[in-house]
């Protein structure tokens, strides 16, 4: 909207150009109602001006107590989810860093299992045939002694004993009659003791 005063129609000839106001008084004592005309046309800037200023004002959202705390609360509440969601995003790159590490983790128990399955396969064969296939991967062959004997056979003792105690322990507690379980496995067997049952 323009407001409805004086227009300057002549283009200025140079930008820098300053603009001093004209003294009134002169105008005014040379030609009555020029000054009348002059003051209302003022007048009518003024309001043109204060209308238009109205209008700014209402064009833009208007003071309003509770709309202002509104748009607080809600500005409040996304800050805060944002900064939620910047420490979840912190949790997660310190999560992927650390899959990396498991995954790493894993590839190297990966390799070492291969290697103690290979191992094992070369437990199998002869010294004679160990030493023939040429393989230098840091295995040793393992001579067949009475200790590994021995340690194979405890070894199995204690794998079995580990599982046949919490079963013994569970089939108890269902109210089992274990001398009835065990003769019905084999029923001609002798045991040096209970336990052994």
């Amino acid at each position: 909207m323009q407001p409805t005063g004086l227009k300057d129609n002549q283009p200025r000839e140079n930008k820098r150009q300053k603009v001093h106001p004209q003294p009134v008084e002169d105008s005014a004592n040379q030609n009555p109602e020029a000054g009348e005309a002059l003051i209302c046309k003022i007048f009518t800037n003024i309001s043109s001006l204060k209308s238009a200023y109205i209008q700014l004002q209402a064009a833009h959202t208007p003071y309003d107590p509770d709309k202002i705390q509104a748009s607080d609360k809600v500005d409040s509440r996304l800050a805060a989810e944002i900064q939620e969601q910047l420490s979840l995003l912190k949790t997660y790159e310190n999560k992927d860093s650390e899959i990396l590490q498991f995954e790493q983790m894993i590839k190297e128990a990966s390799q070492k299992r291969a290697k103690l399955e290979k191992n094992l396969k070369l437990r199998g064969l002869s010294t004679k045939e160990s030493e023939g296939s040429g393989d230098e991967n840091d295995f040793y062959s393992v001579d067949l002694t009475p200790e590994l004997f021995t340690s194979a056979i405890e070894t199995a003792f204690k794998a079995i004993h580990n599982f046949s105690k919490p079963l013994i322990n569970m089939m108890k507690a269902a109210g089992w009659d274990l001398d009835a379980a065990a003769n019905s496995i084999e029923s001609n067997v002798v045991y040096a003791k209970r336990a052994h049952q």
